[in-house]
């Protein structure tokens, strides 16, 4: 702090201190904001003018995980499954855990109708 205002807060408690050095800084800051704001809006890209800085992009090869097991449907969707679960409601049903995979279906199906999804 510069010798002139800690003279000006010499006789100031905390608070008033405080209130008095925001006023100050608020409006210098107003000030600097103001100045930016008008160089901006009087700064004006021709038309056809060449971009300055092109955007970045990354360099990275990207690859599909392969330790998921992907399934693609013929609609292009992608399907998690465990290599021992059923993939078709008829095979889930038929399969010695038919009693599990039915109880999971009624509780997904409750959980919809609640959800009201």
């Amino acid at each position: 702090m510069d010798p002139e205002l800690q003279k000006q807060h010499e006789h100031m408690g905390a608070y008033d201190m405080i209130v008095h050095l925001r006023q100050l800084y608020q409006e210098q800051a107003r000030h600097e904001r103001f100045d930016v704001s008008k160089a901006l809006f009087q700064a004006k890209l021709t038309e056809g003018s060449p971009v300055t800085q092109e955007p970045r992009r990354s360099g990275r090869i990207r690859h599909e995980p392969e330790r998921y097991g992907f399934l693609v449907t013929q609609d292009n969707d992608v399907l998690l499954v465990d290599n021992d679960e059923p993939t078709t409601n008829a095979e889930a049903v038929t399969s010695p855990d038919s009693e599990k995979w039915l109880d999971a279906m009624r509780f997904e199906m409750e959980s919809m109708y609640i959800n009201k999804v």
